[in-house]
């Protein structure tokens, strides 16, 4: 019973990061490119994380990522052009913010697997996940998502 309750935690974990994957593999930019390989990095990470024989390619995983975080974090996602000039400089900072906290998220993972703490890493993948999806439906402007529209901001029409 307990191998089942694992196996189907294991295919929603893989098939939600999958979904998250498409958000961003259809964007052509470097935001899209470093979401894209962190991604990946991640899919592998969750099947192997309790797996202690696998710990030093996990960190190696783990190491990719923040290093494609760290990179993207460098770049405004593409839906800026999109976001009304005025409100444009607070929606990249909300990104960069975001970033930060995956970031974060990923040293906390780091320090999870050096440890051996898999129960508290995989918990920490789970933060990841929502701060991922959280972040895709804020800064891409893909159809279902809610989105940062106007950068945040309501429209200031005259009526």
């Amino acid at each position: 019973m307990r191998n089942n309750k694992l196996f189907i935690k294991l295919v929603l974990l893989v098939f939600g990061a999958s979904i998250c994957n498409v958000a961003f593999a259809e964007d052509d930019s470097p935001v899209g490119d470093k979401m894209e390989a962190m991604g990946h990095a991640l899919q592998a990470i969750q099947k192997q994380v309790t797996n202690p024989a696998q710990k030093d390619s996990t960190l190696a995983l783990i190491f990719k990522m923040k290093k494609n975080a760290v990179a993207a974090k460098n770049f405004a996602p593409p839906m800026a052009k999109t976001v009304p000039e005025k409100n444009r400089d607070q929606f990249v900072q909300d990104y960069k913010t975001t970033m930060d906290e995956l970031i974060e998220e990923i040293d906390s993972l780091d320090k999870a697997v050096r440890s051996g703490k898999q129960d508290e890493a995989q918990t920490i993948i789970k933060y990841i996940l929502g701060t991922k999806r959280e972040g895709h439906s804020m800064y891409t402007n893909k159809k279902g998502k809610e989105g940062h529209r106007n950068g945040g901001q309501e429209d200031e029409r005259d009526d």
